[in-house]
């Protein structure tokens, strides 16, 4: 995948926010770009979160030096599956949208929830 570049007159960043929306069905966000802050960025990661979730920003000073995050490789599986499968019985709606009526039941996607995940959760956020 070739990404466009750009001049920034300080340093770059890179940033990923990763949610586990049920049973193999993981939600990412990726944002490059310029920015001005501190070259170390922080990683953090929440098992335990409902729901759980994983999130990284990095800066960085040199030409095209935010290209580290460039596969799902490069993040941790939120959603193992376990083997043998082992459902919880319980079903959520998942959806990601920029407007809130893009996460209506009739656009969304069933999941099926595993191991001890037994409620739904509903919320929203923002990257920016």
């Amino acid at each position: 995948m070739k990404l466009p570049s750009i001049s920034c007159p300080h340093e770059c960043f890179e940033a990923i926010l990763s949610l586990d929306t049920g049973y193999r069905a993981p939600v990412t966000l990726v944002r490059k770009g310029c920015w001005t802050g501190p070259p170390a960025g922080q990683t953090q990661s929440n098992p335990d979160a409902l729901p759980p979730d994983y999130s990284v920003v990095r800066g960085c000073t040199t030409d095209k030096c935010n290209a580290h995050l460039m596969t799902h490789d490069a993040l941790p599986n939120l959603s193992q599956a376990p083997d043998p499968p082992t459902l919880s019985g319980a079903e959520c709606y998942a959806c990601i949208g920029v407007h809130q009526d893009e996460c209506a039941i009739g656009r969304s996607r069933r999941v099926q929830c595993h191991q001890d995940q037994t409620a739904c959760f509903q919320g929203n956020g923002r990257m920016t």
